[in-house]
């Protein structure tokens, strides 16, 4: 059964580019069940519909320890507690054998899933509590202190 995957690139996307955007290995492309959690990784958004059902998996605690399997393509089981895998995410080392369709911007909101879309500067963002219970293991103090931070260095370069 085809799953429809979600690319972010700070560049237009088209074809299958492991080098398309920022990534922890310079030899994987990594595609989000979200579409919302895709756009965190930059302006252009791309689907791809690819049958994953046979590749192999791993849970994120293996892939955040570095524990990838030898096939050449896999998937990161989403876990509902972590910001930044909530979702499968399908890593992928070689073309897919199927075309990478850019989605216009206007169209994002037909795929919004509530997730957000970048970290949360505010306790009003989408999320916000996940980031700060995953991120920074619930210290809602710490997250003030990097946020306030952040906003100063904003201020004053």
């Amino acid at each position: 059964m085809e799953v429809r995957w979600f690319h972010g690139s700070s560049r237009p996307i088209g074809e299958f580019d492991l080098c398309s955007g920022q990534s922890d290995d310079p030899d994987m492309m990594f595609f989000s069940a979200s579409c919302n959690v895709a756009r965190r990784y930059g302006r252009y958004v791309g689907a791809l519909d690819l049958d994953t059902e046979k590749f192999p998996s791993i849970s994120v605690e293996e892939w955040l320890s570095g524990k990838t399997p030898p096939a050449e393509s896999f998937l990161i089981k989403g876990d509902p507690e972590s910001f930044d895998f909530p979702v499968d995410t399908l890593v992928l080392r070689e073309a897919p054998g199927a075309l990478i369709n850019p989605i216009r911007r206007e169209d994002w909101s037909m795929y919004d899933d509530g997730r957000a879309i970048r970290e949360p500067t505010s306790k009003r963002d989408r999320e916000w509590q996940l980031f700060v219970d995953d991120v920074y293991a619930g210290d809602v103090a710490a997250w003030e202190r990097d946020n306030t931070q952040a906003e100063l260095s904003l201020d004053f370069g």
